[in-house]
């Protein structure tokens, strides 16, 4: 159980950890999906007004310059809630897919539709409507690539089949778009529950299984359930905890190590739990502001950038970014025996940024600026320094005298006894 030791505007983290706001405001209204790109982009899909549930749109965020544009507005997208990018396959290239359980706004469930979106024209195509095993409408919501683990290549989709008097159904788009029901199953998945929410697990510690998140409150407590390739399915974890549950994340190692992320979003917060291989919760942030809730399905996302050393939480408008205060390889470091560096951040236009750190004994050390696509920007030290505290100033410029752009950018010391990183926002 994580013992929470600061706040930071009133969200509660665990000892070394830091949170801060990536973005806010429009065009971000309600964010319920987040999917990280190349170079630096995430792709949100946000439902617009909760008020009025209009006025959906897809928007790419490029987190280096700290600028957003909107792909696509409007219909066809009406309630998006699963994005991911394409394994650059034939049947999805490199485009951006989107799940929408709602695409005509004519019914809470009706008509729902998977699109493929080209990120740079914004034009889309349908790549499924409705489901093999039942007459539309359907109503997808979750999407996960194969082939993982013993499943096959293909998109897999989770159509939680809304309020109709069908079961929810998974089903896989093969490389050539044919559509073929992978599991139903109403003695567990009757018609009060929603599965909706889909993520493959690494092989080591959750075996390359489908990790289904369920938004039913009825029927027993809010669950995950895990499904192995050969069919067998069963809850993976079950807590009242998970009330409100919205997105959910592996993360790809670093420093969250490989364990299952969710968010689950309250009226008056949300919070992120970590479970671990056996099922067990732990919650890792808490009291993050939620913004406006108006549906049932409570709206947020989850996601991890920079090779799991940054997790992005969307809630209402505003986009949060975790990640860790003092590390060294994997590992917490020890102040009293290991090297420390604090970024003073974000920074606004005009300020200089502050870089803090501290070297155990006399040490080669490196200090390095770069952006979130591994670029170097500007080299600040190299040379060998005392034991003790050390601190130096950063005036916001490249190695070639100009101002480097707003957005996110990372400050790395590197030293024989180890490295570490730490991210600072640029505000011009």
């Amino acid at each position: 159980m994580c013992v929470f030791a600061s706040r930071e505007g009133g969200i509660e983290l665990p000892h070394g950890w830091r949170c801060g706001i990536l973005a806010a405001g429009y065009p971000f209204e309600n964010i319920t999906g987040i999917a990280s790109g190349p170079g630096g982009y995430l792709y949100i899909i946000d439902n617009g007004d909760p008020v009025i549930q209009s006025d959906s749109r897809l928007i790419r965020l490029n987190s280096v310059a700290g600028t957003s544009e909107v792909l696509l507005q409007d219909l066809p997208l009406a309630t998006p809630r699963g994005i991911m990018i394409g394994d650059g396959s034939p049947l999805v290239g490199d485009d951006v897919l989107v799940a929408d359980f709602n695409t005509d706004l004519s019914a809470y469930c009706c008509n729902g539709r998977v699109f493929r979106i080209d990120p740079e024209t914004g034009s889309w195509s349908v790549l499924a409507a409705g489901n093999p095993e039942f007459d539309p409408p359907g109503d997808p919501a979750g999407l996960a690539l194969g082939p993982h683990g013993g499943f096959d290549s293909g998109l897999y989709v989770m159509d939680f089949m809304g309020i109709s008097a069908d079961p929810p159904v998974l089903y896989r788009l093969d490389d050539d778009g044919s559509a073929h029901t992978f599991l139903t199953r109403p003695d567990l998945w009757t018609t009060d529950r929603m599965p909706g929410m889909l993520v493959f697990g690494p092989a080591q510690g959750y075996g390359g299984d489908l990790f289904i998140g369920d938004w039913a409150t009825v029927g027993g407590a809010p669950c995950i359930w895990r499904l192995a390739s050969w069919g067998d399915l069963s809850i993976f974890a079950a807590s009242d905890s998970l009330a409100g549950l919205s997105d959910m994340a592996f993360s790809p190692g670093g420093v969250f190590g490989s364990d299952l992320f969710a968010l689950a979003v309250h009226d008056t917060g949300a919070s992120v739990f970590r479970i671990d291989g056996a099922g067990s919760l732990s919650q890792f942030a808490g009291d993050i502001p939620s913004g406006a809730q108006m549906l049932s399905l409570k709206c947020g996302a989850i996601e991890f950038i920079a090779e799991g050393d940054s997790l992005i939480v969307g809630c209402g408008d505003t986009l949060y970014a975790f990640d860790r205060l003092e590390q060294t390889g994997d590992a917490v470091t020890d102040p009293a025996r290991g090297i420390l560096l604090d970024v003073r951040g974000p920074v606004p236009s005009g300020s200089r940024v502050e870089i803090r750190f501290s070297l155990p004994r006399s040490l080669d050390a490196r200090i390095v600026v770069f952006d979130v696509a591994g670029r170097k920007i500007k080299s600040l030290v190299s040379a060998i320094l005392e034991e003790g505290s050390h601190s130096i100033d950063w005036d916001g410029t490249s190695g070639s005298g100009g101002a480097v752009a707003s957005g996110v950018d990372f400050v790395r010391l590197e030293t024989s006894a180890g490295s570490m990183s730490r991210r600072v926002v640029i505000m011009r």
